[in-house]
């Protein structure tokens, strides 16, 4: 009985922490905000928060456990209902959802991948990495079983794709390159996807197919 008060009053404990972190970097930017900060708006000592909480990477990643479900959800979702589309409209969309996903969420990717992070984090080992890989890869290997050919390796190919959405590297490309989200997305699909369908867009132009 002692036991399970124990781990109620943990998780109610752990929910106060991650909604005060919310709360503040939603207010002030996570980059303005300090552990103490964290800990005093939470009632807890600073000690206490770092004893969870080694660096607001950690704070960021269970912040962001919930999100990172949804997404995943939202693409299941989304190619159980869209099953007569086209693969490339498939692989398309699931590219947009990733951007958007990205993009709302970029600052506390960021978090999570600082270099304090990196020895206690890896993203590949992630439900939210193999997951959406399985996606990819699947619907990759799809496209080469429907045109009858071997032009990519799936694997490599769902993982190169997946790099692009890398936060330090949309953050430069948004704020420093000047490309917006739509560029973006239009470049990704020009590398990766026009490649793989273009003979097969080609034969439907020249047989007159739709």
């Amino acid at each position: 009985m002692r036991e399970r008060k124990e781990r109620r009053d943990y998780q109610e404990n752990q929910r106060i922490i991650l909604q005060s972190a919310q709360q503040l970097f939603d207010a002030h930017g996570m980059d303005n905000v300090s552990m103490r900060q964290i800990a005093q708006l939470a009632g807890i000592g600073q000690g206490t928060l770092y004893r969870r909480y080694a660096h607001k990477g950690e704070l960021c990643l269970d912040i962001m456990k919930a999100s990172m479900c949804r997404i995943v959800d939202e693409m299941q979702g989304y190619l159980y209902e869209s099953k007569e589309q086209t693969i490339r409209h498939k692989l398309e969309n699931i590219i947009e959802l990733m951007l958007g996903y990205v993009e709302n969420q970029s600052k506390n990717l960021n978090a999570i991948k600082a270099p304090s992070c990196d020895e206690n984090f890896i993203i590949f080992s992630t439900p939210l990495y193999k997951s959406i890989h399985a996606i990819l890869c699947g619907l990759l290997e799809e496209a080469l079983q429907e045109q009858g050919r071997a032009t990519l390796d799936p694997v490599y190919t769902a993982d190169a794709i997946i790099a692009m959405f890398a936060p330090q590297l949309y953050v430069y490309q948004r704020n420093v390159r000047g490309y917006s989200k739509d560029e973006i997305r239009e470049n990704i699909n020009r590398v990766f996807l026009d490649p793989l369908f273009q003979t097969v867009e080609k034969v439907k132009n020249w047989s007159g197919g739709e």
